[in-house]
Protein backbone atom coordinates (compact mmCIF):
# COMPACT_ATOMS: atom_id res chain seq x y z
CA UNK A 1 0.00 0.00 0.00
CA UNK A 2 1.54 3.26 -0.88
CA UNK A 3 2.58 5.89 1.69
CA UNK A 4 0.73 9.12 1.81
CA UNK A 5 -2.84 7.83 1.47
CA UNK A 6 -5.84 8.70 2.47
CA UNK A 7 -7.61 6.21 5.04
CA UNK A 8 -10.29 5.41 2.70
CA UNK A 9 -7.58 4.98 0.01
CA UNK A 10 -5.83 2.46 2.08
CA UNK A 11 -9.38 0.91 3.04
CA UNK A 12 -9.88 0.82 -1.21
CA UNK A 13 -6.90 -1.24 -1.87
CA UNK A 14 -7.07 -3.29 0.93
CA UNK A 15 -10.33 -4.35 0.06
CA UNK A 16 -9.73 -4.88 -3.56
CA UNK A 17 -6.89 -7.09 -2.53
CA UNK A 18 -8.81 -9.25 -0.69
CA UNK A 19 -11.21 -9.68 -4.04
CA UNK A 20 -9.03 -12.32 -5.26
CA UNK A 21 -5.96 -12.01 -7.81
CA UNK A 22 -4.55 -8.58 -8.29
CA UNK A 23 -5.32 -6.30 -11.32
CA UNK A 24 -2.96 -6.57 -14.21
CA UNK A 25 -1.82 -3.17 -13.91
CA UNK A 26 -0.97 -2.33 -10.92
CA UNK A 27 -0.89 1.50 -10.90
CA UNK A 28 -1.28 1.79 -6.29
CA UNK A 29 1.46 4.03 -6.73
CA UNK A 30 0.31 6.51 -9.44
CA UNK A 31 -3.56 7.01 -8.59
CA UNK A 32 -5.21 8.93 -11.45
CA UNK A 33 -7.00 12.11 -11.15
CA UNK A 34 -9.71 11.36 -13.01
CA UNK A 35 -13.40 11.70 -11.45
CA UNK A 36 -16.51 11.16 -11.84
CA UNK A 37 -18.77 14.14 -12.49
CA UNK A 38 -22.03 13.58 -11.41
CA UNK A 39 -24.47 10.74 -10.84
CA UNK A 40 -24.39 8.29 -7.94
CA UNK A 41 -20.97 7.67 -8.28
CA UNK A 42 -20.22 11.39 -8.15
CA UNK A 43 -16.89 12.14 -6.95
CA UNK A 44 -14.97 9.19 -7.15
CA UNK A 45 -11.82 8.47 -8.56
CA UNK A 46 -11.03 6.38 -12.06
CA UNK A 47 -8.07 3.65 -12.65
CA UNK A 48 -5.81 4.69 -14.84
CA UNK A 49 -3.36 1.84 -16.49
CA UNK A 50 0.28 2.21 -15.94
CA UNK A 51 2.61 2.48 -18.46
CA UNK A 52 0.46 3.77 -21.18
CA UNK A 53 0.01 6.56 -23.16
CA UNK A 54 -4.12 7.21 -22.30
CA UNK A 55 -5.92 10.51 -23.06
CA UNK A 56 -9.00 10.38 -21.31
CA UNK A 57 -12.04 12.15 -22.26
CA UNK A 58 -11.97 15.49 -20.46
CA UNK A 59 -14.40 16.08 -17.86
CA UNK A 60 -15.83 19.55 -19.30
CA UNK A 61 -16.36 17.49 -22.60
CA UNK A 62 -18.21 14.51 -20.40
CA UNK A 63 -20.13 16.96 -18.91
CA UNK A 64 -21.40 18.56 -22.13
CA UNK A 65 -22.41 15.63 -23.91
CA UNK A 66 -24.28 14.00 -20.55
CA UNK A 67 -26.14 17.13 -20.58
CA UNK A 68 -27.29 17.09 -24.04
CA UNK A 69 -28.16 13.66 -23.77
CA UNK A 70 -30.18 14.24 -20.31
CA UNK A 71 -31.62 17.25 -21.98
CA UNK A 72 -33.58 14.48 -24.57
CA UNK A 73 -34.65 12.75 -21.08
CA UNK A 74 -32.90 9.88 -22.56
CA UNK A 75 -31.80 8.67 -18.88
CA UNK A 76 -34.91 8.43 -17.40
CA UNK A 77 -36.35 4.99 -18.61
CA UNK A 78 -33.26 3.18 -17.17
CA UNK A 79 -33.20 1.16 -20.54
CA UNK A 80 -30.21 3.21 -21.97
CA UNK A 81 -27.34 0.95 -23.13
CA UNK A 82 -23.63 2.50 -24.11
CA UNK A 83 -21.13 1.38 -26.20
CA UNK A 84 -17.94 3.06 -25.21
CA UNK A 85 -14.91 2.76 -27.96
CA UNK A 86 -11.53 3.13 -27.81
CA UNK A 87 -12.41 2.78 -23.85
CA UNK A 88 -9.06 3.62 -22.72
CA UNK A 89 -10.11 4.32 -18.50
CA UNK A 90 -13.82 4.22 -19.08
CA UNK A 91 -14.50 7.43 -18.16
CA UNK A 92 -17.24 7.88 -21.09
CA UNK A 93 -19.07 4.77 -20.04
CA UNK A 94 -18.47 4.69 -15.86
CA UNK A 95 -20.13 8.77 -16.26
CA UNK A 96 -22.88 7.09 -18.04
CA UNK A 97 -23.65 4.07 -15.94
CA UNK A 98 -23.51 6.89 -12.21
CA UNK A 99 -26.15 8.87 -14.53
CA UNK A 100 -28.23 5.94 -14.87
CA UNK A 101 -27.35 3.82 -18.01
CA UNK A 102 -28.50 0.08 -17.22
CA UNK A 103 -25.67 -1.15 -18.82
CA UNK A 104 -21.90 -0.26 -21.01
CA UNK A 105 -20.06 -2.10 -23.31
CA UNK A 106 -16.03 -1.24 -23.17
CA UNK A 107 -14.03 -1.97 -26.30
CA UNK A 108 -10.22 -1.27 -26.95
CA UNK A 109 -7.50 -3.06 -28.17
CA UNK A 110 -5.33 -2.92 -24.67
CA UNK A 111 -5.62 -5.79 -21.73
CA UNK A 112 -4.98 -3.06 -19.05
CA UNK A 113 -7.18 -0.34 -20.27
CA UNK A 114 -10.44 -3.14 -20.11
CA UNK A 115 -8.94 -4.19 -16.70
CA UNK A 116 -9.12 -0.59 -15.64
CA UNK A 117 -12.36 -0.36 -16.65
CA UNK A 118 -13.91 -3.48 -15.38
CA UNK A 119 -11.71 -2.62 -11.87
Amino acid sequence: IPAGCSKRSKQKVQWRLKQGPPLAHKNWDFPSRLRVSSGIAKRRRLEQPAGITVRPTMERVREALFNQVTSMHLFEDRSVRVLDLFAGTGSLGIEALSRGASECIYVDTSKECVDCCIA
